[in-house]
């Protein structure tokens, strides 16, 4: 899996805007934040799942389920992908400038997909990398598209849901 050369663009600017913002319970929208040198891709995600014995989840809405004729059409929560490049050196980089960093997750949509409106017990910070996810915060009449590239911080406790009408793939970093 290397070859991947990302790096934040204006990083330090990026990381004393969460720092300023984590406090206040203000989200912050980053636009085209990420030097993406090569793409992750869909060739790339099935690299990754062989490369480690990774834990991974279907996300949907309790209330509902999931709808097992249509699998395809979930959220897939792949935990701790921080252990592999291309998030190894994203995921060294925010440990070494935060008190405590959670494990990152990658969300991966295969098509267009409605995620449960909720609420995180810490701080996450989200970089999308492939296709674009609409963040949708429902007490605040709200939604920010998120494309490739670009990345979002949103505080601990502000509801929400993240949206896609086409495959996705964003990768999330608890921040304590």
């Amino acid at each position: 899996l290397g070859g991947y050369l990302w790096m934040f663009k204006q990083k330090e600017k990026v990381i004393s805007s969460i720092q300023k913002h984590k406090d206040k319970k203000e989200i912050v929208i980053f636009k085209d934040i990420l030097d993406i040198k090569k793409e992750f891709n869909f060739e790339d995600l099935i690299r990754l799942i062989h490369s480690e014995d990774y834990v991974s989840t279907i996300k949907h809405r309790k209330e509902v389920g999931y709808n097992q004729k249509n699998v395809l059409g979930n959220v897939f929560q792949i935990k701790g992908v921080h252990v592999s490049e291309p998030f190894f050196t994203i995921h060294k980089f925010l440990n070494e400038k935060f008190k405590k960093i959670d494990r990152a997750d990658l969300f991966v949509s295969f098509k267009r997909s409605f995620g449960a409106i909720h609420m995180d017990e810490e701080s996450v910070f989200i970089l999308s990398f492939y296709g674009e996810t609409i963040y949708t915060f429902p007490d605040l009449n709200r939604s920010f598209p998120i494309g490739k590239g670009d990345g979002i911080f949103i505080p601990q406790g502000i509801r929400h849901s993240a949206n896609s009408i086409a495959a996705r793939m964003a990768c999330s970093w608890g921040i304590y």
